[in-house]
């Protein structure tokens, strides 16, 4: 049977890791592809980075940001997801070699990882910068260090690694030689990170969007890239940092507020 929850674990605060049985989905995945998960007939669809995969399994990481993502977590071992559709997006080109740094922060820390094995496995230099509010947001540093050459941590009250964000210790480390620039994450820190490598060192980040449907028709997650209206959906999720109207696509972030508001307000998941 597909679609069951076969492992589900809190890695972070209000952060949980799944593993679902998609022998369909695993067997096709590549880095940078996402899913559509769905929990119900009149649920919405939900666009989740897969971030690790085996013959028969793919694994997810999400935050609890909202109603659904809520139900997700109260879900246990053993439940099936009504239904899942993917791999969708276009897998990542992975660019780059020689020496590559990634930029990570929230759950974009699970999100590089598809990435970051697949390069280094190319034999590239890697330097890995992990963002978060605390130590206790923190996850999966260990599989990041096994797969990156050096890595760096930063938190904004200075509980674990360097005090201050992944974007100051990017600041810090421009002065090296850099042949690419990966970041994943929200969309304030991949903005960020695009002025801090202006004109200096070519930057691809994995944006992620609201989208409806996933498959190009709703329009929700459209972005302007080189004055032209792309899909995230079809035609990223990456995209090259520089050429993104970063202001546009974090004003339509605030799109559905409302409507979530409602849905939290009414609707009860459990705890």
């Amino acid at each position: 049977m597909e679609n069951i929850i076969k492992k589900k674990q809190k890695i972070a605060e209000n952060t949980f890791e799944i593993d679902l049985r998609c022998p369909g989905i695993a067997k096709n995945a590549r880095p940078g592809q996402f899913v559509m998960v769905r929990l119900s007939d009149n649920g919405e669809r939900i666009p989740f980075t897969i971030v690790n995969s085996t013959k028969t399994n793919i694994t997810l990481v999400f935050k609890v940001v909202g109603f659904s993502t809520k139900a997700l977590s109260n879900l246990r071992k053993g439940s099936h997801i009504h239904d899942i559709a993917g791999p969708l997006g276009c897998p990542s080109p992975l660019e780059g070699a020689g020496n590559l740094c990634f930029v990570a922060g929230g759950v974009g820390i699970a999100g590089i990882y598809p990435l970051l094995k697949a390069l280094n496995q190319k034999g590239n230099n890697l330097i890995t910068i992990i963002g978060a509010k605390s130590k206790d947001n923190l996850f999966w540093v260990d599989k990041i260090r096994k797969e990156s050459n050096k890595v760096l941590i930063a938190t904004e009250d200075g509980s674990a690694g360097r005090r201050g964000t992944a974007v100051d210790v990017l600041g810090m480390i421009m002065r090296r030689r850099l042949d690419m620039v990966y970041a994943n994450g929200p969309l304030p820190m991949m903005k960020n990170v695009s002025k801090v490598t202006w004109r200096m060192v070519k930057t691809r980040v994995a944006l992620s969007t609201l989208m409806v449907d996933g498959i190009g028709l709703c329009g929700s997650c459209r972005v302007k890239v080189k004055e032209k209206q792309k899909f995230v959906c079809l035609d990223g999720p990456e995209f090259d940092a520089h050429e993104i109207d970063w202001d546009e696509i974090i004003r339509r972030t605030t799109m559905f507020c409302d409507e979530e508001a409602h849905a939290s307000k009414k609707c009860k998941c459990g705890g």
